[in-house]
């Protein structure tokens, strides 16, 4: 409330006084510190992590894949050998049982082979159980039902020592470093990193809104 001068009677009399005030205020900031700009670098970095990441788990499936088909492969390979070594031995048997039964040959030596021979069947029987073991694991990690039929084909490969093109052991890691996805998503997340630093020291500059 205050007083006026009344124009007609020129007198002073009480009157309400009414004041307003206009303000405009926005919602959107303008300036950061460069926080804005440094945030959507970094989540668009992450997410190219990520993608990598998937790449190198699937990888992984495929590496583990070959290393069991590649397992499979060896153990058949020290099947046969026992095998080899099996049947070598039980014709010595042969040979020296003839010799003992000829006088040539002292008993005990066929009883030391005869020994050896039942060494050799147990290590034999241990081996074709480790192959029974590496199909199932293969099995397992290809998701197949185990009481399906299921075996692998040996491939004919060349030596490998003619593919390697001339290259070195150092060149053929700097195109693995170059290529693997495990590697490429490190380097990103050290990129990430450095905008979160970033971000952090933007915090303490001024804003503009």
């Amino acid at each position: 409330d205050g007083f006026v001068i009344d124009p007609a009677t020129n007198e002073r009399t009480q009157a309400l006084v009414l004041s307003s005030s206009l303000g405009v205020s926005s919602g959107y900031t303008v300036y950061a510190g460069g926080q804005i700009q440094n945030t959507i670098r970094q989540s668009e970095i992450d997410a190219k992590a990520s993608e990598l990441d998937l790449q190198a788990s699937q990888n992984d499936i495929s590496l583990a894949v070959v290393q069991g088909y590649v397992n499979i492969l060896l153990q058949q390979e020290l099947v046969e050998s026992a095998e080899f070594q099996l049947s070598s031995t039980r014709e010595r048997r042969e040979r020296t049982s003839k010799l003992v039964r000829a006088g040539a040959a002292a008993p005990a030596v066929l009883l030391d082979i005869e020994s050896q021979i039942a060494t050799e069947e147990l290590s034999l029987v241990n081996t074709r159980n480790q192959v029974e073991l590496a199909h199932l694991r293969l099995m397992q990690l290809l998701r197949l039902p185990l009481d399906r039929p299921f075996g692998v084909e040996r491939p004919s490969v060349p030596d490998p020592e003619s593919n390697l093109g001339g290259l070195k052991p150092a060149e053929v890691y700097k195109i693995a470093e170059a290529n693997q996805p495990v590697i490429r998503a490190a380097d990103l997340r050290i990129q990430s990193a450095d905008y979160g630093i970033k971000i952090a020291q933007g915090s303490g500059k001024p804003t503009l809104g």
